[in-house]
């Protein structure tokens, strides 16, 4: 992510294309990968167990000359800030995130806004279709809740694909409102509607709705926040991102279990992963783009675009600028 705004010739429709180009990638090489393996199952009778060593071996023999052709392709960069003298690069990561948050919050208010939205969204999108699932399988009592993962994964592609249209007809804080909604709207649909036995045949609706907001989610926020980060900073503030969206990822899966557990209700306890859901749409919603833009637009000077047309000038241009921060 920290090379987008590096290799985009503008940071508006090049990124929309980008980062969703690369989502649709990403989630076609997931389904291809499922395909085979399921393929590799059947043919040779494996149980689900039994699959786990193919399914690694592929996984390895797949990735090893991706690893290595990007290890050989990108060029060493020194680091911006080094390391002190002793110091250990765990606690000083930690330290260098601090400092990154607190100029953030003086610096950028609005993109700490975006940052705590994505956070709560990050949360509840990792943990929506598994508490659906659990719905699925013990209330409705459906017997083969894989063929719903896998159809919620093939409509993410799709999604993912008509991203940047939605961005350019909504706007970029609109557009994440819209697949923020979809997934509230779908979790609202699995417990006052979807609940019920005789109701099964609607749960494609949700799967819709769910493969909608999953699959678009992603490539839109990475606009969103890589647009309105502050520029010549794109490691960092990169850095940030990650590390604030695994903070508080398990939440929602512990309130989900224990609210099963207190109420003794997969319906009910579902709405644990909504409210992640809600409180993401509100930073988001309070956020002022055109000032998180302006914030951003006055580092402009400090973007590194290469402007030769020269293909080696260029990747030798890239490969000598220093990311900032240790990330």
């Amino acid at each position: 992510m920290a090379y987008m705004t590096e290799v985009a010739p503008d940071l508006d429709a090049s990124l929309k294309r980008i980062n969703a180009a690369l989502r649709v990638t990403e989630l076609s090489i997931m389904v291809t990968f499922i395909v085979v393996i399921s393929v590799i199952g059947i043919a040779f009778a494996l149980e689900v167990t039994s699959m786990v060593l193919p399914s690694q071996l592929i996984a390895c023999a797949v990735t090893a000359p991706l690893f290595y052709t990007s290890l050989k392709y990108t060029k060493e960069r020194p680091p911006k800030r080094p390391l002190p003298p002793g110091a250990h690069l765990l606690f000083s990561g930690f330290s260098a995130l601090g400092q990154s948050i607190r100029s953030i919050r003086s610096e950028n208010p609005e993109l700490v806004k975006c940052i705590l939205g994505i956070m709560f969204l990050e949360s509840a999108n990792s943990n929506i279709v598994n508490s659906s699932i659990v719905l699925f399988t013990q209330v409705l009592k459906i017997e083969r809740p894989a063929l719903l993962i896998i159809g919620i994964l093939l409509l993410t592609i799709p999604s993912a694909a008509i991203a940047p249209q939605i961005q350019t007809k909504l706007g970029l804080k609109n557009a994440l409102l819209l697949v923020l909604g979809a997934n509230i709207l779908g979790s609202l649909l699995v417990v006052f509607f979807i609940y019920k036995r005789e109701r099964i045949n609607y749960v494609w609706i949700v799967c819709v709705i769910y493969g909608f907001g999953i699959g678009s989610t992603y490539p839109i926020q990475r606009t969103l926040f890589l647009r309105i980060a502050p520029l010549g900073r794109e490691s960092e503030m990169v850095g940030v991102l990650q590390s604030t969206s695994l903070l508080i990822v398990w939440a929602p899966a512990l309130l989900f279990t224990a609210l099963n557990e207190w109420l003794n209700s997969v319906r009910w306890a579902t709405l644990a992963i909504t409210l992640f859901h809600v409180v993401g749409f509100f930073f988001i919603s309070s956020m002022d783009l055109k000032k998180a833009v302006a914030d951003a637009d006055k580092t402009a000077h400090l973007k590194y675009a290469a402007k030769s047309d020269d293909r080696t000038a260029r990747h030798t241009k890239i490969d000598q600028v220093a990311p900032i921060g240790l990330g």
